[in-house]
């Protein structure tokens, strides 16, 4: 009886004890709550960055099937969702098969924990094109057991295209480097040591490369003109000057060329140093020389010649005018008296006498040409013109010469010279004329650096071939039919020479000529 008033005491206490269970579990749902929801909205925001992430991901378990794929890596593989999730990772175009082996060192390691580097991989697109990532892995764990493993790739073609062209221009850059004609040569900015060089700028000096890496700037110049050399190297590193020319460079053996040296700084690598290139100058300074050797040896000459033709035709006007004094002399007292032979001989003597001295008076004027000349000053061609038809007026009246011109600028000039420059070739035209009255025309063009002086006529011209050669002294292609010495287009070549122009003409016969010449602005 004892122990059935206890069972029953037991059965009347029981629905107490599970209310209170009840109650006890109630209260631990109602303090998981808050936990669970974090939990849902933390693994919601997981998705959302997983799903909108920028770089391919796929979460892969522990028997290697993906189980998880965002949109990023569906556009580097170029495969929709439904055909990755659910497949083996060797499926994927990631896993080509030579690289299974190397996958699975990969997940082996990420299992182990240890850290891994990113892995560079190659994949083909499905549009067929290659393209190449890094792949990264992390473990995902659940009290400490393994739930799968996250792999995320980044896209790094256009990085890898990049690195490429960069590493192929380099290639170029150094080829250009090595194989340039000038020296070439890095140094640190303040030591002014020498970190790299040319092959050029090696044989120049005549060191190996291993050599020259030992020295510095200052030691490839002589000491005295070390001064000179570093000034000139610093107002180049300063922008104050771009090209130091005629510096003193040692070589090995001793011996001293020079070179045009242009210094600039460069930054490489977060490195100031000075880029140094060197052209030897040496062949250019001895032609220089060469050609100054040359230069005063033809004005020597030409001094020479013009104080010979001054003084022979100086010294010959006065023996000659006794000469052409006593013929004309016979001629007058006794022409006529003697028989005709005589008389002509008396005629050809004279004739001659004065030809004879005509051409000792051109020559004259030809040699006072560069050393009579006046210095240049503003010169108005107009006014040259007009003292020139002047000079003209009535061997243009003779002939009925039409004269024409377009306006004509002022130039830097010697004016006595330019009225006779204009004088010979509008004497030239009146001269050589054809059957109709002369037309001249007269017209100046600026081209370029250089006025360009046209004087053209209907005369009678002149075949091509002799285009050059009336140009020299004496020169006479109508010596029976027309007066003169042939020293006339002479003298306008050289006034124009003289003032740093050229002259030329254009012709043909019977339908007229052209001369042209230049003046500088």
């Amino acid at each position: 009886m004892k122990g059935a008033g206890k069972a029953k005491e037991q059965r009347m206490q029981e629905p107490g004890k599970v209310q209170r269970r009840l109650t006890e579990l109630e209260t631990k749902e109602s303090e998981h709550k808050p936990l669970v929801a974090e939990l849902q909205e933390s693994a919601g925001r997981y998705r959302l960055l997983f799903e909108l992430s920028p770089e391919g991901a796929i979460v892969i378990n522990d028997r290697g099937i993906i189980t998880e794929c965002n949109k990023a890596f569906s556009k580097l593989t170029g495969y929709p969702k439904e055909q990755i999730i659910g497949n083996h990772f060797s499926k994927t175009p990631l896993a080509r098969a030579r690289d299974i082996p190397k996958y699975s060192r990969l997940f082996a390691t990420t299992k182990r924990g240890e850290q891994i580097e990113p892995l560079e991989v190659t994949w083909i697109h499905n549009d067929g094109s290659s393209r190449q990532g890094e792949l990264f892995t992390a473990l995902i764990k659940d009290n400490k057991r393994i739930v799968c493993i996250q792999v995320t790739i980044r896209d790094i073609t256009e990085r890898k295209k990049t690195e490429e062209a960069l590493r192929e221009s380099g290639k170029r850059l150094k080829a250009i480097f090595d194989n340039a004609m000038d020296g070439i040569v890095l140094a640190e900015g303040e030591s002014k040591k020498f970190i790299a060089t040319n092959k050029m700028f090696c044989q120049m000096l005549g060191y190996r490369q291993e050599e020259v890496i030992e020295l510095g700037v200052t030691d490839i110049h002589p000491r005295e003109d070390l001064p000179y050399v570093l000034e000139q190297f610093e107002k180049q590193s300063s922008g104050k000057i771009s090209l130091s020319t005629n510096i003193p460079v040692k070589r090995k053996n001793g011996s001293v060329f020079y070179a045009d040296v242009n210094a600039s700084p460069i930054v490489l690598e977060g490195r100031m140093l000075l880029l140094g290139v060197f052209r030897d100058i040496t062949e250019r300074k001895q032609a220089e020389a060469k050609l100054q050797e040359t230069i005063t040896a033809l004005e020597r000459s030409n001094t020479e010649l013009e104080q010979f033709a001054y003084i022979t035709s100086h010294d010959l006007q006065e023996p000659l005018r006794m000469i052409t004094s006593y013929v004309q002399l016979l001629e007058r007292r006794y022409k006529g008296q003697l028989d005709s032979d005589a008389d002509e001989f008396i005629g050809f003597a004279s004739d001659g006498a004065m030809r004879l001295q005509n051409m000792i008076n051109d020559l004259l004027l030809y040699s006072r040409v560069g050393t009579r000349g006046k210095e240049f000053h503003p010169t108005n061609l107009e006014t040259v013109l007009e003292g020139v038809m002047a000079n003209l007026i009535i061997a243009a009246r003779e002939c009925n010469a039409i004269v024409k011109h377009t306006p004509l600028p002022t130039v830097n000039a010697d004016e006595p010279q330019m009225i006779q420059l204009f004088q010979n070739l509008i004497g030239n035209a009146l001269k050589f004329k054809s059957r109709e009255p002369p037309l001249i025309q007269i017209s100046v063009e600026q081209k370029g650096k250089e006025w360009v002086i046209s004087v053209s006529d209907n005369g009678i011209g002149i075949e091509q071939q002799h285009c050059d050669r009336i140009f020299n002294i004496f020169q006479r292609l109508h010596a029976r039919d027309y007066p003169g010495t042939g020293i006339g287009l002479a003298i306008c070549k050289r006034i124009v020479e003289r003032h740093g122009g050229r002259i030329w003409l254009e012709s043909e016969p019977d339908k007229g000529s052209t001369f042209y010449c230049s003046i500088p602005v």
